[in-house]
């Protein structure tokens, strides 16, 4: 059953006019829709990965959250460094750089220093430590391994050089006090190896968050970020030292572009929020007025049970009242006419798109015309009828003709 057939058992009847109107103005509806969550889309997608908007085990949505609701002035960004306002503090968690992207990336986090920014790196693998001039406590590394602390984790405890976080004191120059935060053994700088870097949270002998000043600014590097983690920041207390962090270098820049995230750059976003909201709200008016239009102003549609077409007899009626209006009075005058486009009609009937010299087109026409009696006489060229009546009896031979050579060419 179509959509038309089940309306009409509901007692709604569409024309054809009002169902093309109908959808339509579907059409822009669903065009305005699409406009307007664009526009009020603020959050990607992407719940599943290790970012901030993530909210698997491995992710720290929930430590983007924390610091939401405790009014720290946490943000996020997916601007390049050297676009964010300098004099900011700059998160970058297990920042996601290819071989090739490592080189740029921390000369940006230098020049960046440099305008007098903070840059905190949470946990990174041995190449970006190794870039940086530190390294980890050398019991607890393999040399060649470049895997991630989140790496380690996600991979279980199949990977050998992974060892479950355990909860640690941390004293340092800006913690009130010790902190029980679980670390991995992965999670410890190695400070004879760091010598450039002042240690400002201590585990034991070992480094757990290291600063060195650059330029106005400063870098600063958390070895690791397991204590951050959705999985994990209820456990110990690795939720007050998260805060403590975040108190001690200033409200905290969520770097989201370390981990793959660019800014929009759509038409829409080059526009603005405030035209395509604009253009959104255009577009719903007019298919307001549409709908409303449909009723007052309906389409004019055609009727089931219309006249049948017009007889012959009324054809060459109009034809002839037609060639009155222009001058022509005479039927001889209508008859020549009509019949110079019914020659033209039927050499196309008998000889299709082939080409035909004029002699040998009217050569076959008048022997068609001996043969076809009273009727034929009307094929000869310069038969005129010389009455109304005559001229209506000449067209109807002439299609009488026509319709039999159309009947024979079909066969």
């Amino acid at each position: 059953m179509t959509l038309q057939q089940r309306l009409g058992a509901l007692g709604i009847s569409l024309r054809g006019g009002d169902a093309r109107r109908i959808w339509g103005s579907a059409a822009v509806l669903l065009l305005v829709t699409g406009l307007l969550s664009s526009v009020l889309q603020t959050e990607p997608p992407a719940t599943h990965g290790a970012s901030s908007y993530g909210v698997v085990p491995f992710a720290w949505g929930a430590a983007y959250d924390l610091l939401d609701e405790l009014q720290l002035g946490v943000s996020r960004s997916r601007a390049k460094l050297t676009q964010r306002r300098p004099g900011t503090t700059q998160w970058l968690i297990e920042p996601s750089w290819s071989e090739h992207e490592l080189a740029y990336e921390l000369s940006s986090v230098e020049q960046f220093a440099q305008r007098g920014g903070t840059v905190l790196i949470i946990g990174a693998d041995f190449r970006l430590w190794k870039q940086l001039g530190v390294a980890l406590v050398a019991s607890a590394v393999a040399p060649d391994s470049t895997a991630s602390a989140n790496d380690r984790q996600s991979a279980g405890k199949s990977n050998p050089l992974y060892t479950p976080p355990e909860a640690s004191d941390l004293t340092g120059s800006w913690l009130a006090g010790s902190r029980s935060v679980e670390l991995s053994d992965l999670s410890r700088f190695d400070l004879q190896a760091s010598a450039d870097f002042t240690p400002r949270v201590r585990v034991g002998d070992a480094g757990f968050v290291l600063e060195r000043a650059i330029g106005s600014g400063r870098l600063v590097l958390v070895a690791g970020s397991d204590f951050l983690t959705n999985q994990r920041l209820s456990n110990a207390e690795n939720a007050p030292f998260l805060v403590d962090l975040a108190r001690a270098y200033g409200p905290a820049v969520f770097d989201e572009r370390c981990h793959g995230f660019t800014e929009d750059s759509s038409p829409i976003a080059a526009l603005g929020a405030g035209f395509v909201g604009l253009l959104g709200l255009a577009l719903f008016l007019l298919t307001v007025s549409s709908l409303l239009s449909a009723r007052r102003w309906p389409l004019p549609t055609l009727v089931d049970g219309s006249a049948p077409p017009p007889t012959l007899e009324v054809f060459v009626s109009s034809l002839a009242s037609l060639y009155r209006a222009r001058g022509r009075r005479q039927p001889g005058a209508v008859f020549r006419a009509y019949r110079a486009g019914f020659m033209r009609r039927l050499q196309r009937v008998l000889f299709g798109q082939r080409e035909i010299s004029h002699v040998h087109f009217e050569a076959r026409v008048q022997r068609e015309a001996s043969l076809r009696g009273a009727d034929g006489a009307w094929l000869r060229d310069g038969a005129q009828p010389v009455t109304a009546a005559e001229l209506t009896q000449a067209v109807a031979a002439l299609e009488r003709y026509a319709a039999a050579t159309q009947h024979r060419r079909q066969a």
